[in-house]
């Protein structure tokens, strides 16, 4: 009897490249993982052979699976707040393959299903919230994180310096 999919939402798509990462690394091939993540630039993707490029698709898979109305709800509810989801055939690596998910920071509806997930437009920044300085709030008005200009300021200098020996190197062979 094959094992049911493992399903796996992460607030960090860099986390779930990680995690697909480590899963080919254990054995598991790429057909059998599916990411779906709500995105205009599907290019982002390139990484993961399979994926659907909406919920509607992810979610007749679901539902032939035998995931309940509700965990699909859940995983909706997530997609539309521009998480990324991974459902992952595993097979014999199965329990590796839920260590390696929950490592991540993959969770599921089994582990969290109180989240509600905010809708992404309505969490949105925008400027005009903002009433401190060096502060950025949601259009809820919750406070969204703390911006030190310095830090960005080194960014932003260390990337530049970067591009600037990427294109000394393109320009002289």
């Amino acid at each position: 009897m094959l094992s049911k999919p493992l399903i796996a939402v992460f607030d960090n798509y860099a986390h779930a490249e990680h995690a697909v990462h480590q899963l080919h690394q254990c054995g598991i091939a790429r057909k059998n993982i599916q990411c779906t993540r709500k995105t205009d630039n599907w290019k982002l993707l390139h990484i993961l052979s399979r994926r659907h490029e909406s919920f509607e698709a992810l979610e007749a898979d679901l539902e032939s699976i035998g995931i309940s109305q509700t965990e699909i709800h859940y995983y909706e509810r997530a997609y539309e707040a521009t998480k990324t989801l991974l459902v992952v055939r595993a097979g014999i690596y199965y329990e590796q393959a839920k260590i390696i998910l929950a490592s991540h920071g993959g969770y599921d509806y089994a582990t969290h299903p109180q989240l509600s997930f905010a809708s992404a437009t309505s969490s949105a920044m925008r400027i005009e919230d903002c009433s401190q300085a060096d502060t950025a709030f949601t259009s809820d008005g919750v406070k969204a994180m703390q911006v030190d200009p310095n830090v960005i300021d080194a960014d932003v200098t260390h990337a530049l310096h970067l591009l600037n020996e990427k294109n000394q190197g393109d320009l002289h062979p």
